[in-house]
């Protein structure tokens, strides 16, 4: 119960069919993305950051499925302090970020899992009480649909990711194929999830 109650399962609207066209061009280099929500979808369980310039949906993971399946666990995900990278072919994007688990407050059967799922013991003092996993994950770039953005329940803090990109990105190209059909849900992860870059946590990984 305490799990249904932690996530904010909402209707997504029905899309007009495409997204709009952003104008001019974005070169090769790095840009701040500021995030509206975190989320997955409940269909295929594919994970979606929306973010403000773009929409990243990526292939379903059963590594992060089992861990949204487990909210009452003692992990994090360090979001913020991941790589992120849209590719060559300006449609396709991969990121990648750590899963820190608290060994001290987690489950026998969640450490279980953990082991057989790569996790390690960080070589950090201080750090001895946590594993971690690393998360690599691969999927698709999308404009931004700013009715959705609006509708989604809002984060109560400001989280921000840095995301490279290997070549231009030209965003005056073809329209891109809408996220979803009418009735689709997305369940929205929960910040507390979420490692904030402020935290005495994190201040410990960034030693």
């Amino acid at each position: 119960m305490k799990k249904v109650l932690a996530l904010a399962i909402v209707f997504m609207v029905f899309f007009s069919g495409c997204y709009q066209k952003a104008k001019g061009r974005e070169y090769y280099g790095a840009f701040d993305e500021k995030i509206v929500a975190f989320a997955m979808k409940e269909d295929d369980k594919s994970f979606i950051i929306l973010g403000e310039k773009y929409s990243y949906v990526f292939k379903p993971n059963k590594t992060l499925e089992y861990l949204i399946q487990n909210l009452n666990e003692a992990y994090k995900f360090d979001i913020e302090n991941g790589g992120y990278s849209i590719l060559s072919d300006e449609k396709s994007v991969a990121a990648g970020f750590k899963v820190i688990i608290d060994e001290e407050n987690s489950s026998k059967e969640f450490l279980a899992w953990a082991k057989k799922n790569g996790s390690y013991k960080p070589k950090k003092e201080g750090m001895e009480k946590f594993l971690f996993i690393n998360m690599y994950i691969e999927g698709k770039l999308y404009l931004p649909n700013e009715e959705l953005n609006k509708s989604v329940p809002k984060l109560d803090k400001e989280f921000k990711i840095k995301v490279k990109k290997e070549r231009f990105v030209d965003t005056d190209r073809t329209e891109l194929t809408k996220l979803g059909n009418f009735g689709a849900m997305m369940v929205f992860i929960p910040i507390f999830l979420i490692l904030e870059v402020g935290s005495d946590l994190a201040k410990e990984i960034g030693k």
